[in-house]
Parts: structure tokens; C-alpha cells; sequence
């Protein structure tokens, strides 16, 4: 019986470790509190919600994704209540934020036809039919988006006529299953 006693002063050691453990540690912020509280972090956020509309990802992909690594540093940081830290990576995030519309600016204009040529694929149903081949031919696009935010432009504008053939092939051909996907179904339906 003498075991008894030791096992519940045992079991109530653990119990007070783990309530004192569990006190003494402060809950994360969530991320609609740290945009209340920490307004660099929140205009970051907002500005690379707008870059992300602007389809920087695929115009900026550099300058994007240093940008998206700042907003994350800021976030960890402020959940951790680290307000400089926190502070100093959105500030920096800034920055490279306006880099971001920049370099976007400057895609739109020079692949201009690109991305129109872009859209009307993506118009067509391609992310259903062969979205393979478009994640192929953007992986592409973003190289040369590269090359305009190290001002190779030069060598973009050259890549440009190729991009727009890819492009321009795979609107055909999605349009092509598209049609005989549409012909095999009304076949179907009609038996």
C-alpha cells in the first residue's frame, strides 16, 4: 500500500509541471491580430495581396517571391510578438514591394502580346483540358520574366515570338479536344 501514496505524489509532480508549463507559455497571435496590431505588416500584406491580382507571380517571380519571404518573416515574427523584428521585415517587404509593381509594369509591357495571347488560352478551357502543358509554357514565361527584373531585356524581347507560338499552339489544340469532347458527349447523349 505504501506504493500508492508514491504513485499519486508522482502523478500530481507531472500534473503541476504540465499546468505550469502550459501557464507560463503565451498563445500565438492569429493572423487577423496581428494585422490589427502591427499596420507595416498589414499594409505588406495588403500590397502583396494586389501584387498577386496583378499576376506577379508569373510577371515578377523573383522580385515576387523575395517579397512573399518578407511578408512570412513578418508574420513569424509577429505571432511571436516580436514587434521590431516584425516591424523591420515588413518595412524591408515594402520596399521590395514597390520593386514588385515595377517589374511588373515593365512585364505587362513588353509581353503585352504574351499575355494576351495567355488569356485567350486560358479563355479556351485549358486549365481543364491540358493544364500540364500551360504550367510548361509559364514556366517559360516566368524565365523571361526573369530576364526583365535583371535587365536582360534584350533577350526577353527575343523570347517572345516562341512564347507566343506555345501559347498560340496550345489554344488550338485545347480547342481541338474541347470540340471533340463536346461531339463525343452530344454522340452519347443522342444514343
Amino acid at each position: 500500500m505504501k506504493l500508492a501514496p508514491s504513485l499519486f505524489g508522482l502523478l500530481l509532480v507531472i500534473v503541476l509541471i504540465h499546468a505550469g508549463g502550459c501557464a507560463s507559455s503565451q498563445p500565438k497571435l492569429t493572423q487577423e491580430q496581428i494585422l490589427e496590431e502591427y499596420p507595416k505588416v498589414a499594409e505588406l500584406d495588403t500590397a502583396m495581396n494586389k501584387a498577386r491580382t496583378n499576376g506577379a507571380d508569373l510577371r515578377a517571380p523573383e522580385s515576387y517571391s523575395n517579397a512573399r519571404e518578407a511578408l512570412e518573416l513578418a508574420m513569424d515574427a509577429a505571432r511571436d510578438d516580436k514587434k521590431e523584428a516584425a516591424n523591420k521585415a515588413a518595412t524591408e517587404g515594402l520596399k521590395v514591394v514597390d520593386k514588385v509593381f515595377r517589374n511588373t509594369a515593365t512585364s505587362n509591357k513588353i509581353l503585352f502580346e504574351v499575355l494576351r495571347t495567355r488569356e485567350r488560352v486560358i479563355d479556351a478551357g485549358v486549365n481543364n483540358l491540358q493544364g500540364e502543358k500551360l504550367a510548361e509554357l509559364d514556366e517559360k514565361l516566368k524565365e523571361t520574366a526573369i530576364l526583365i527584373e535583371n535587365d536582360k531585356l534584350g533577350k526577353a524581347k527575343q523570347r517572345r515570338p516562341k512564347l507566343i507560338q506555345g501559347y498560340t499552339a496550345l489554344e488550338l489544340a485545347t480547342l481541338k479536344k474541347g470540340t471533340a469532347d463536346m461531339a463525343k458527349s452530344a454522340i452519347a447523349k443522342a444514343e
